[in-house]
């Protein structure tokens, strides 16, 4: 149910090219393997990785060099980019479960993997950092901040027996024996259908709508709540005051943060202008394009407006050209005419 932040953001290969110059090669192009028929040499291994990975070896490669300049402690985050990882194959159920998992995803091992996810913690450090916790937008925040709630939910495909659902329940049927009997969401159908808590932007922004329209604890939805997964019968569970400002304050800002997680545009400008700021200078004119995925959602505006006007100039040349076709069809067949014409009066 919940959103993830991350997957339009970082789409990344775990393949990392090798660190050789393709420079002198006479000289330093070492073979990296050797056959009867001739050697495989530094700079082909190079060659083949760039062609087929190296635009997304490459951003990663980048993304992680400018964001360690940014963070305090990047070895605190990639020992828990291994905690990480580490429980993760425990809950696979062992490194041959988890790898051949790794091997679907297009990961080519555990250490590529884990390499992304140390990544991803430093994105994550980076952009709270970023993040205008000042007194004035956090009072501004509090003004429409709620607490977490918790809820239950009964999941189901299809409108009709989600109103079924919530009859039984107007006539006195138990909430978690429904949910265990009806309810498609597996995660929490065993539990009573329990969800939470959970605060703003968190969740489907519709399903987010319904659970925080809930007052008391103990209310239903009294209309199926339609989201992206299906519709939902809510329970409100626990749905605590709001506190004074000072009394919350870190729930706030850890609130704010996480909201900002989930915001793509935002994600996406502090990365393009960290990005910026290092001054990043491709030598290899191949890869040359790697730094047009770093640009900001204004930059990316600025380019979908200028292909669009590029694309309209283009539809009113061709309606020009099919015009100044139309008028030379017209003519010839006037000119067609006059001869018929001519060749008439002549008869």
């Amino acid at each position: 149910m919940k959103k993830r932040w991350f997957a339009g953001l970082l789409t990344l290969s775990a393949i990392t090219l090798v660190g050789c110059s393709s420079g002198d090669k006479a000289e330093s192009d070492k073979a990296v393997a050797t056959t009867s028929e001739g050697n495989i040499t530094e700079s082909q291994l190079y060659d083949q990785m760039k062609e087929t990975a190296g635009t997304t070896a490459l951003q990663q490669l980048i993304l992680t060099t400018v964001l360690e300049g940014q963070v305090k402690d990047k070895d605190n985050l990639k020992e828990k980019a291994k905690a990480d990882v580490a429980g993760q194959i425990e809950q696979y159920g062992g490194e041959d479960s988890f790898n051949s998992l790794l091997a679907q995803s297009g990961y080519a091992n555990k250490d590529a993997y884990e390499k992304s996810v140390y990544l991803n913690n430093l994105v994550s450090e980076v952009v709270e950092s970023k993040v205008d916790l000042s007194d004035k937008a956090v009072e501004a925040y509090y003004k429409d901040w709620q607490p977490d709630i918790t809820v239950d939910h009964i999941l189901v495909d299809d409108e009709d027996t989600a109103k079924d659902i919530i009859k039984q329940l107007d006539d006195g049927a138990d909430f978690a024996e429904l949910a265990s009997k009806y309810s498609t969401d597996t995660a929490t159908k065993d539990n009573g259908g329990e969800i939470g808590p959970f605060g703003k932007g968190e969740m489907d922004a519709g399903f987010e709508e319904a659970a925080h329209g809930l007052e008391k604890v103990g209310d239903i939805t009294p209309e199926p709540v339609q989201s992206s997964y299906g519709y939902h019968v809510i329970k409100l569970v626990d749905k605590p005051e709001k506190g004074a400002l000072d009394d919350v304050r870190d729930e706030l800002e850890k609130d704010m943060k996480n909201e900002k997680l989930n915001d793509t545009a935002f994600v996406q400008d502090t990365i393009a202008q960290l990005v910026k700021d290092s001054d990043v200078k491709i030598k290899d004119s191949d890869l040359e394009s790697v730094l047009d995925n770093f640009k900001t959602s204004e930059e990316q505006q600025e380019d979908s407006d200028t292909n669009s006007g590029d694309a309209t100039t283009d539809d009113a040349n061709t309606n020009s050209d099919d015009s100044d076709s139309d008028k030379n069809t017209d003519s010839d067949s006037n000119s067609d005419s006059d001869t018929n014409s001519d060749e008439n009066s002549d008869k």
